[in-house]
């Protein structure tokens, strides 16, 4: 048990660090291309083509020579530092009227005395005139240097006029560019490791200093043609596009909701995270819609003023908001909708970046939620990311419970502890930790869970 446990969390962050890596995919990309272009400039600024020409020889001395055929074997490697001797060399580059010449000259033996001679240089004259020169260096010079057997000339093999070693371009930036790549890759998946987040649901338990009270798995938002654009479509459990996974997920979250209600006398929840996108909105929207579905009076408050999302969640039209009851101009009951497809009170919020403190510190919310608690059975309060910002401490104090939100793989454990204690310190209240977007079990238990009481079947048909 403890051995599947295991293999499912190294499952999982594998899974994280893809996930990471994809997010950075644009950035690996254009890694890809830097380096790919810059080699290959570099590359084609310092490139010299070579050509090779070849031709066949015998060796033959003044013995049998088929009988002497081990001691040619043997005889090749100094055949070889032969023609490519200095001496050689510059009786070629005399023959070609040249000063400096980058050649080679390489030998095989064929069969029996037969041997084959390569020539390889970076100009096309030498390289095709070289070995006729070689060869009559080497013959003129036989007595000179003792040199036991006599070259004859057998075939000279077609001289080709393209270069051995081309440039390409494809090849320069492919090569350069994995490399790039495979460095990028390698640094991000060193992040990935290295920042400390919560990859699975044991480093939440174990790391994070408040409980896990509700986990909802992630949910893959399919793309349409555009498919390099994000899916920004919400993510509701009235949809019967969304996964029933997710929405059994949900309410268990409720449920435990209500449970800590009745048991502490709840009614105010406020729903938080430590970072920006880590769907508290979401979530709380969600836990609203479960809540309302329980013939419960629930009302929604979108308290995050700097950035709010619960209009465009619920897709409310721009109406009075929040943001009208805390400045004073009207009451807080005049500024509740109810949407009846829902069975749920909604009070929005407008964006004001220049008035977000004195709006949330003024004493109306509080006062709101007083009075708010005689008419609703539930409360859920969005607010703002808590690491580094004033105002989800405020309302903190107005608030009877709150519920954490802590995407996978997103803020470091070490700031999401530290959100928590201020929230703490301020208001005993933090009931624990919603683990939003972790990867799905891959446990076969699931999924047979799933098809066993047909839902996955019902899910496929409303996809249809």
């Amino acid at each position: 048990m403890e051995n599947n446990v295991s293999q499912e969390e190294i499952v999982v962050r594998i899974v994280c660090i893809i996930r990471s890596l994809l997010k950075h995919i644009g950035t690996i990309l254009i890694v890809f291309m830097i380096f790919g272009m810059a080699f290959d400039v570099y590359k084609t600024m310092h490139y010299v083509p070579h050509y090779r020409s070849s031709l066949t020889a015998t060796l033959s001395g003044e013995k049998n020579t088929y009988s002497n055929l081990s001691n040619i074997e043997g005889y090749l490697s100094t055949f070889n530092y032969a023609l490519n001797s200095q001496n050689a060399k510059s009786y070629v580059m005399n023959k070609l009227g040249k000063n400096s010449l980058d050649l080679t000259v390489t030998t095989t033996q064929s069969t029996g005395n037969m041997i084959i001679v390569s020539a390889t240089s970076n100009r096309k004259e030498a390289t095709y005139h070289a070995l006729d020169y070689l060869m009559e260096w080497y013959n003129n010079n036989q007595d000179r240097f003792k040199f036991p057997y006599r070259m004859t000339l057998i075939e000279k093999d077609s001289f080709v006029e393209n270069s051995i070693n081309p440039n390409s371009h494809i090849r320069n930036v492919g090569m350069a560019g994995l490399i790039g790549a495979a460095i990028c890759i390698v640094y991000f998946i060193l992040q990935s490791l290295l920042k400390g987040t919560a990859m699975t649901s044991t480093d939440v338990k174990q790391k994070v200093k408040t409980r896990l009270y509700s986990r909802l798995p992630h949910v893959y938002k399919r793309r349409g043609i555009l498919f390099w654009r994000k899916n920004r479509s919400a993510l509701l459990i009235t949809s019967l596009k969304t996964p029933f996974d997710y929405k059994e997920a949900v309410h268990k979250l409720a449920g435990k909701v209500e449970r800590s209600a009745q048991h502490h006398q709840y009614k105010t929840f406020m729903v938080t995270s430590t970072l920006e996108n880590e769907g508290k909105s979401s979530v709380a929207v969600n836990l609203a819609l479960s809540l309302a579905q329980q013939e419960k009076r629930v009302l929604i408050v979108d308290a995050d003023i700097r950035n709010p999302s619960i209009q465009k969640i619920l897709n409310l039209k721009d109406t009075s908001s929040l943001n009208d009851y805390l400045s004073g101009k009207k009451e807080w009951t005049d500024v509740v909708e109810y949407l009846e497809k829902y069975h749920l009170f909604v009070l929005k919020s407008h964006q004001d970046l220049d008035n977000v403190y004195s709006l949330i510190s003024n004493g109306m919310l509080d006062k709101m939620l007083v009075e708010a608690k005689k008419v609703f059975d539930y409360i859920i309060v969005d607010v703002s990311p808590s690491y580094q910002l004033i105002e989800p401490m405020i309302i903190n104090e107005s608030i009877d419970a709150t519920l954490y939100v802590v995407k996978q793989d997103e803020a470091p454990i070490e700031i999401i502890n530290e959100t928590i204690t201020r929230l703490n310190n301020i208001n005993n209240n933090v009931i624990g930790v919603v683990y939003n977007q972790s990867v799905k079990d891959f446990s076969r238990r699931h999924k047979a869970y799933g098809h066993r009481y047909g839902y996955g079947r019902y899910r496929q048909g409303e996809e249809r």
